[in-house]
């Protein structure tokens, strides 16, 4: 399968029981949106966040999902890698997988970090129709830097504490 390059934009946990997880915006940007967890649920709860997302592959194709993808406990997994990533502490190619989410590092130029998402069933293109509940790891390439990568680390690692 052909890699896209592209843009994820409001990739939030937001839905009925949460509210924001990471924003992935343009090739060389990589920002965040608030995680929050809605009222009705326990903060020590670690069930599915709802995870929200808006994906421009760049090559004229878009899509928008919604999808419980990650427990508190992957979301902090994930804060983690994506702070050793940006400082180095991840080797390449390394590949931090999920049901419905990967996320492999790898590098645009000698110490840029690229971000290759992986879009699984439920956060998978729309326009596959039927196919989309089989589709594992439909990719997205972001071209970052170590300091908008990190950035977007520290944000989500104090928001994940403060909920």
């Amino acid at each position: 399968m052909r890699s896209h390059r592209g843009t994820v934009t409001g990739l939030t946990p937001n839905a009925p029981a949460t509210g924001g997880l990471r924003c992935w915006a343009g090739e060389t940007a990589f920002a965040h949106r608030g995680l929050r967890r809605a009222a009705s649920r326990p903060s020590s709860e670690t069930g599915p966040l709802v995870v929200e997302g808006t994906v421009d592959a760049l090559d004229g194709r878009a899509w928008m999902f919604r999808a419980e993808c990650l427990s508190g406990d992957e979301a902090r997994l994930l804060g983690d890698w994506l702070l050793r990533a940006a400082k180095g502490r991840v080797e390449l190619l390394e590949r931090l997988t999920f049901p419905a989410l990967s996320f492999t590092l790898d590098e645009h130029e000698y110490g840029q970090p690229r971000l290759i998402v992986g879009f699984s069933q439920d956060t998978a293109p729309s326009w596959l129709g039927e196919e989309r509940v089989l589709t594992f790891d439909y990719p997205v390439t972001l071209d970052l830097t170590p300091e908008s990568l990190e950035a977007a680390a520290v944000d989500w690692e104090r928001e994940l504490r403060a909920d």
